[in-house]
């Protein structure tokens, strides 16, 4: 029995054991390997801008609901660099309430 189907059988087997060779050889991933070099230092990045609070009294105090006064306190980055937190520059806002501060003369 020399026919070709005969033949064939070794071929047959070298494809299928290299096939289950190939998918018997994935396994999970290895340990993390030890970190490599610094790299070098990056470009010097922009300028950054200045922060800048502005208080504004905005009712003397007496007035209602704040006997103390009322103070608004506003806060951003000084985009055009003039000093001066300009509308458009307001990142935050905050209402509150005034404290009155009592000075003590020691004697």
């Amino acid at each position: 029995m020399t026919g070709p189907s005969i033949r064939r059988l070794p071929i047959v087997a070298c494809a299928l054991l290299a096939a289950l060779a190939i998918v018997g050889c994935e396994g999970g991933d290895g340990v993390q390997g030890p970190a490599g070099p610094a790299g070098s230092p990056g470009a010097t990045g922009d300028a950054g801008t200045n922060s800048l609070t502005e208080r504004i009294e905005l009712a003397a105090p007496g007035v209602a609901p704040c006997p103390n006064g009322t103070i608004l306190t506003r806060t951003g980055q000084d985009d055009d660099g003039d000093g001066e937190l300009a509308d458009s520059e307001v990142d935050t806002t905050t209402t509150s309430c005034g404290t009155t501060i009592k000075s003590r003369t020691s004697g």
